[in-house]
């Protein structure tokens, strides 16, 4: 019978190796987290999409002045069930009202 063993110089720098990319990931995923925090709504008003109108310019007559307008346009997607923030005049959408 004949075995071949691997060569413990070639383990280590093997495992070495898979700890150093693991790592790597790791921190890299981690730097790269962002932490999103929803604007608290009071209610919801409902809003018919005008010609010419843009997501990002909704929202920003909507959001109040603390609210970071990526956060709000993501609240309104998420509200409306959209998985983009292109819009139709006639549209109409759910707006949140924070407090």
């Amino acid at each position: 019978m004949n075995h071949k063993f691997i060569n413990r110089n070639t383990f280590f720098k093997a495992a070495i190796a898979a700890i150093f990319l693991f790592t790597s990931i790791s921190i890299t995923t981690e730097q790269y987290t962002q932490k999103v925090t929803f604007p608290k709504i009071l209610y919801y008003k409902t809003y018919t999409v005008q010609e010419g109108d843009t997501l990002s310019q909704i929202a920003e007559r909507f959001k109040s002045k603390d609210t970071e307008l990526t956060n709000y346009i993501a609240e309104i997607e998420y509200q409306n069930n959209r998985s983009s923030s292109e819009v139709m005049a006639g549209e109409v959408l759910q707006i949140p009202i924070e407090e």
